[in-house]
């Protein structure tokens, strides 16, 4: 069974809500240093990996992070409100065939675990202190 991924949702969510949200947050390739003219790859837009499933559905917004992991794919979007952005996964995934294992909201924080005969999908959203005002999706192939 997955309750080991529920308890884990859940603890995300607590851990979550206890976090602070930062004064300022700045957008994807927003920096304070001057322009350049030619860009580096530090400086570099974020996209989803060439081999990113295109049966898992995204909230819309800015990729602030994503890569290919050992097991799947990780992909961090901005949000404005991570909360509604959380309420917006949880229902696109649900409508594309995935049956909501673990979805929990509470004190500011939103996780959920998202499974189909391909894939599980973990989603949290909230104000962390790596990506803050963003969802995060943790895609691992079964």
């Amino acid at each position: 069974m997955r309750s080991w991924r529920a308890a884990a949702v859940a603890a995300a969510v607590l851990l979550l809500a206890g976090c602070s949200a930062p004064a300022a947050v700045t957008g994807a390739g927003s920096s304070s240093a001057p322009a350049v003219a030619s860009p580096s790859a530090a400086d570099a837009v974020p996209t989803l990996p060439d081999d990113f499933p295109s049966g898992i559905p995204l909230i819309d917004g800015d990729i602030i992070a994503a890569s290919s992991t050992s097991t799947g794919w990780e992909v961090w979007i901005a949000s404005a409100d991570p909360i509604d952005g959380y309420g917006h996964a949880s229902s696109s995934l649900q409508d594309a065939g995935f049956t909501a294992v673990a979805d929990q909201s509470i004190n500011g924080a939103a996780g959920g675990v998202f499974d189909n005969d391909s894939y599980s999908v973990t989603v949290t959203a909230g104000s962390d202190a790596k990506y803050p005002n963003a969802v995060g999706y943790q895609v691992d192939k079964k």
